[in-house]
């Protein structure tokens, strides 16, 4: 992931994709859960929020919106068809005060 600035939307992507046997394919449900350290998990579900985008057959992504400096953990969770988990993070920073 390029720099993250405070103010910028990080866009997050099932990388790798879902897959089953290598091959990718498609979760039943799909959700992406994040939060800022300290700060309360906010969750989206493909197919409910528009916020989670499909981009092809076990790919995934979504922008989240960085208000401030700090450090950011999101998880993409897959269910039903496809059981998968993959945890990650970025940090957002600035040079001014």
């Amino acid at each position: 992931m390029s720099d993250i600035n405070p103010g910028d939307m990080a866009r997050v992507t099932t990388n790798p994709p879902f897959s089953i046997a290598g091959s990718p394919a498609d979760p039943t449900a799909v959700s992406l859960i994040w939060r800022k350290r300290g700060g309360p998990p906010t969750t989206w579900v493909y197919g409910v929020d528009a916020e989670v985008v499909k981009d092809g057959t076990g790919v995934y992504h979504a922008d989240i919106p960085v208000p401030s400096a700090g450090t950011f953990y999101f998880r993409w969770v897959g269910t039903g068809a496809v059981a998968a988990a993959e945890e990650n993070s970025f940090v957002s920073t600035t040079k001014f005060g």
